[in-house]
């Protein structure tokens, strides 16, 4: 907001603003407030966050070990191939190493934990953490990884240093759309910077990257700056309380547009204390497969939202518990559900072994009974286990793929005709991601030699189809389009996947 803009209110808003910030324990004075303009104190709540926080942010610094790249071009890819619609083979740049990754942490603890995101300290070699790096002398201190969990993209470190301030973390429950937020980090080596901006949205749910669908964790959307840097950082409120670690943007620029997210840190806090004991998150499971009601059968069944049970996975504790295939989910422990991000967030963020009451319609002697089921959940199997196994051909070209129904055409923005698969993920540094394909293309054609073969690609099984015997080594050609309707092909080398973790 500007202050022309705000100058400009009516007074009833003014004095409600005023109001509120008189409240805060760093506020002016009643006199100094009573002489103060809203906006002034406004500004001043946000100078005394920044000060708060200050000691309490810090950068990371995460070294990784560079592994020279494949930098062979088109041509070997075009030897000999009988193929006469191919674009000329041209030489790529070879790509930049990357061997350090940067973000931001805040000290939870003043016994020296630290929580950043588990992305910024992915496969690190070594991490250290920097204080007033933005000063003559900075001072790094070696930081060991002791949690982390890919899920949430939260990493727990833990440094041997006195005289810390920990942050206060907040409830981001009590959080409500129009917030006022700060975000504070260090995008593009910007040690402590200080962004301003609003809750824009809550339970947002993004694409994982790993397994190519949505995520289990929840997230605050904010329009306060976040760039490259920012993640790993606190997302505060107007009183200095952590409610959120900031963790991604969508931007088509890669720059910040005003859309970021945040984990909130009333799910970080839950599992707190199994990253801080170094122990696997552990997280409910039920053990079925579900898909959305569609219009006409949610008027069969006299509901607005439901889901049904597509399967229901042998031995699990669903099939112990009495659910069938057919079911029709609508509610959890008495609460109605409004989408299946909120099932699988409910049931992932309660422990194994917890009790959960399933209310289901079902039909019994050709008439619909409400029935009410208690579950005692499962342990959830890792995302490998239940997505992508490591070594699979998809992990081979380091992207993840979906079918391009209806609901996924729109999400990517492609046309509502299209025909093939969508890429909706792809690893950094992975085999795809140096062929410059990116989440939102859509696979239409595959072409591969030793055998030569050439692959119509309209749906997933045709898609496994043309790779599943893929070894590492083996190259594919894959003609990709866009929602800009550019066609351009891409050729891949298959490479093992890397390992997770320090």
């Amino acid at each position: 907001m500007t202050k022309d803009s705000d100058n400009r209110r009516g007074s009833r808003f003014t004095f409600a603003i005023a109001l509120s910030f008189l409240a805060a324990p760093w506020a002016y004075s009643v006199a100094t407030a009573q002489a103060a303009s809203p906006v002034e104190i406004l500004q001043q709540s946000v100078i005394d966050v920044a000060e708060k926080l200050k000691p309490s942010v810090v950068n990371i610094r995460a070294e990784q070990k560079a592994a020279p790249r494949d930098t062979r071009n088109f041509e070997e890819f075009f030897k000999n191939f009988p193929f006469g619609d191919m674009v000329p083979p041209f030489r790529m740049p070879p790509p930049q190493e990357k061997a350090e990754s940067l973000g931001t942490g805040v000290i939870i603890r003043e016994d020296g934990h630290i929580v950043t995101n588990f992305h910024v300290v992915d496969g690190a070699s070594s991490v250290k953490v920097v204080f007033d790096a933005g000063s003559d002398q900075p001072e790094e201190v070696a930081a060991k990884i002791v949690g982390t969990d890919s899920e949430a993209d939260i990493a727990v470190l833990k440094i041997e240093k006195k005289g810390l301030n920990a942050a206060k973390l907040g409830d981001s429950d009590t959080l409500k759309v129009g917030s006022f937020v700060i975000a504070i980090g260090s995008p593009f080596r910007f040690e402590q910077t200080v962004t301003f901006g609003v809750i824009s949205a809550k339970g947002r749910h993004l694409i994982d990257e790993t397994v190519g669908s949505l995520t289990l964790q929840d997230y605050i959307q904010t329009d306060a700056a976040i760039n490259r840097g920012n993640s790993g950082g606190p997302l505060v409120d107007i009183r200095g309380n952590v409610v959120g670690i900031n963790t991604a943007i969508w931007s088509p620029t890669g720059g910040n547009i005003g859309i970021g997210f945040a984990v909130p840190i009333n799910s970080i806090k839950a599992i707190l204390p199994q990253l801080i004991k170094g122990e696997k998150v552990e997280r409910g499971f039920l053990g079925i497969e579900f898909g959305p009601l569609t219009r006409e059968k949610a008027d069969f069944w006299g509901v607005s939202n439901g889901f049904v049970v597509s399967k229901v996975m042998p031995g699990g504790p669903s099939e112990a518990a009495g659910l069938k295939e057919g079911d029709v989910i609508v509610g959890l422990n008495g609460k109605p559900l409004q989408s299946s991000e909120e099932l699988r967030a409910i049931v992932a963020g309660m422990f194994p072994g917890t009790s959960l009451t399933v209310k289901v319609l079902r039909v019994v002697d050709e008439k619909i009974q409400e029935k009410e089921i208690k579950v005692t959940l499962g342990q959830r199997p890792s995302k490998e286990s239940m997505g992508e196994p490591a070594g699979t051909t998809q992990s081979l070209l380091g992207m993840s793929v979906q079918e391009a129904s209806a609901e996924n055409l729109k999400q990517w923005g492609l046309p509502e005709n299209s025909v093939g698969v969508i890429v909706s993920a792809v690893n950094d540094d992975g085999p795809a991601a140096k062929a410059e394909v990116a989440p939102g293309d859509l696979v239409i054609e595959i072409r591969r030699r030793d055998p030569i073969r050439i692959a119509r690609v309209r749906s997933m099984e045709e898609y496994n189809r043309a790779i599943v015997d893929m070894k590492a080594g083996d190259k594919v050609m894959l003609r990709v389009t866009n929602r800009t309707n550019r066609t351009r092909y891409a050729v891949i080398t298959a490479e093992e996947p890397k390992k997770d973790g320090p």
